[in-house]
């Protein structure tokens, strides 16, 4: 007799970009921007997510010198900090929301990041970001939102504008303001800390259903 089950992981990532790589950043969301939600760009959309991600893993295995070009020659980018995949937590209510979507019992996807100053212990019965700052970006608007395979791929870029802050926790959530938040981040009081005008950043997870099971 066997069975089986779905674990859940997520990591984390947040990366810092200079003055001139910002464009290039900005540039990148643009193509995505555009290809979103069209199958007959599906395979281009993918290729586009998958040099962001590579390039986070190249940073994650301490190969501190590694760039990326973005579908271009000419986009060529270096992040300004060590981004590194982390652990995440999911939240019981995500999950839930994420089962009643495949029920057809309720709508709305998991795209908008949202980004907090205080640190804070997260369980898997977080609801919210801790001291919650700014407005949560739309991840189909300025980044990346994707299913492939058994995961859900999320990216999100925030401009130099946006107010000097240490980001001490990440969410990702299915509405712009409140709603059901699916995974959550904390730093440890270790936060990524932006300067307005001086650099851009951006935001992502990858939450993995992973299936295992006793043959």
């Amino acid at each position: 007799m066997s069975s089986s089950k779905i674990s859940v992981k997520d990591k984390h990532f947040v990366v810092g970009w200079s003055l001139r790589d910002t464009p290039k950043i900005e540039h990148y969301t643009k193509m995505l921007r555009t290809l979103y939600g069209d199958p007959k760009y599906a395979d281009t959309y993918s290729m586009l997510v998958d040099c962001m991600l590579n390039l986070i893993q190249k940073r994650h295995n301490d190969h501190h010198g590694a760039f990326a070009y973005l579908g271009h020659d000419w986009l060529k980018v270096e992040p300004i900090n060590s981004p590194a995949f982390e652990p995440d937590m999911v939240t019981f209510q995500g999950l839930n929301k994420l089962l009643k979507i495949y029920a057809g019992t309720a709508s709305g996807i998991f795209k908008w990041v949202g980004r907090g100053t205080a640190a804070a212990t997260p369980t898997p019965y977080s609801t919210a970001i801790t001291t919650e700052t700014g407005t949560r970006i739309d991840s189909t608007v300025t980044g990346f939102h994707e299913i492939k395979g058994s995961s859900i791929r999320i990216f999100a870029t925030f401009a130099t504008t946006v107010a000097t802050a240490t980001m001490q926790q990440i969410g990702v959530f299915d509405a712009s303001t409140t709603g059901m938040m699916l995974a959550l981040h904390d730093f440890g009081g270790n936060g990524y800390t932006h300067t307005i005008n001086v650099d851009s950043f951006s935001l992502g997870m990858v939450i993995d259903l992973v299936p295992f099971g006793d043959v």
